[in-house]
């Protein structure tokens, strides 16, 4: 190659790495921000409690305040799950968040299970949320979530007295292929219940209604009048701490409704007549 080549080649080379060069020194762009925080955090104390029937619990909250300029009215509100609003009461449900600047805080506020007569409900759920005022930015906590347990029932001194919740039966359960629910009563009597009689309320078949009975095993002859149409499915009768506990297995016709009556022995031990029925909808004590 001779020197007139050369010196082109070369010049080229030069004017491509002086262009690179003034490519690479171009900044780059500067990286995001993160979004500034909110002037004001809030949560509950708990992201879940449990409560029977009956207790009045406790609902902590605690908030953190980077800036804020004015007090704000907090609002804590319900949202129903499995609970109906007569399973509660929640009567204040606001906190009062007062202004200030780097500081924190906490309130409480209380909600009661509320005791009802049904005994077969099972656990009930629902949730509280935090609602700030409208355009107030706030980072939240999770909502708090509140299970309520079934407290059973007292239809005489020294008895107590729940249920599971309802269940439909398989079909073909019964001997007669009816359709059927059917639940468990769980039943404590204590030392001072020994004199508590127990009744079956029913569903019985009508004696002037006629035998129509196709199966061998069960003859109309083997019909004694009145014919209970529940059947206890298992009774099983263990010692308990000051007395005894029965578990008594019940499935009744699905259009009826069976139960338990208590009373009175010879001894005395129950005021009135309290009945323990079920139906498809549950459990209930009465009156």
């Amino acid at each position: 190659m001779n020197h007139v080549v050369r010196g082109a080649v070369l010049a080229a080379a030069l004017a491509a790495a002086a262009c690179g060069s003034e490519t690479s020194s171009t900044p780059a762009a500067p990286p995001a921000q993160p979004p500034p925080s909110p002037p004001l955090t809030i949560s509950f104390a708990e992201e879940a409690i449990r409560a029977r029937e009956g207790d009045t619990i406790e609902i902590g909250l605690r908030w953190e305040i980077r800036e804020l300029a004015n007090p704000l009215q907090l609002e804590v509100s319900p949202l129903r799950m499995t609970a109906e609003a007569d399973d509660y009461v929640f009567p204040a449900n606001t906190v009062t968040i007062p202004a200030g600047s780097a500081t924190t805080g906490a309130a409480s506020l209380s909600l009661t299970a509320v005791s009802d007569r049904q005994i077969g409900e099972g656990d009930e759920t629902l949730a509280l949320r935090l609602a700030p005022p409208a355009g107030v930015a706030a980072e939240l906590g999770r909502n708090l979530e509140i299970t309520i347990s079934e407290a059973g029932g007292r239809p005489c001194p020294g008895v107590r007295i729940s249920a599971i919740p309802i269940a439909r039966l398989p079909a073909g359960s019964h001997r007669d292929d009816s359709e059927r629910f059917g639940t468990t009563l769980d039943m404590h009597f204590g030392e001072s219940a020994r004199s508590v009689r127990l009744d079956w309320t029913g569903p019985y078949l009508d004696p002037a209604a006629p035998c129509e009975s196709q199966d061998d095993d069960y003859p109309c002859s083997l019909f004694f009048w009145p014919w209970l149409q529940a059947s206890p499915t298992a009774w099983r009768v263990e010692s308990a701490a000051d007395g005894v506990r029965h578990s008594l297995g019940l499935e009744w016709p699905e259009t009826e409704h069976t139960g338990l009556r208590f009373r009175s022995g010879p001894d005395g031990g129950c005021a009135g007549a309290p009945e323990i029925r079920c139906d498809a909808g549950g459990c209930d004590l009465l009156p």
